[in-house]
């Protein structure tokens, strides 16, 4: 990375060192019927830190036939009366439960 770069990490992220940023932490899923991974990244940008943001997790399962994906990201720390509840290991969990359908196009109707 070049010095402007650089620099520029270290403004988005509120931070004086490169060295103040903490390695990603990644997770492989199986779910039922689907096989993905989760990324739990504590490197916040110092505008979603103003915010409360602390923690973020990323996703991906992909269907063991390669036919559908369900993703998606977010905060997985929240205030719930007063306290700060981390919710890792929870959603961690929740995305092995995951079953995923048929795509519309496998979907056969009767009458």
């Amino acid at each position: 990375m070049n010095k402007e770069g650089t620099q520029r990490s270290l403004e988005i992220y509120g931070i004086k060192s490169l060295s103040e940023l903490q390695p990603l932490e990644l997770y492989n899923i199986r779910s039922v019927n689907a096989r993905g991974y989760a990324v739990v990244n504590r490197n916040i940008p110092l505008e979603e830190k103003k915010k409360g943001v602390k923690k973020k997790l990323s996703f991906c399962l992909l269907q063991n036939q390669g036919s559908a994906a369900f993703c998606g990201f977010g905060s997985i720390t929240n205030l719930i009366d007063g306290k700060e509840v981390d919710f890792t290991t929870y959603m961690l969990k929740s995305l092995e439960t995951v079953e995923m359908g048929l795509p519309k196009s496998e979907i056969i109707f009767s009458d």
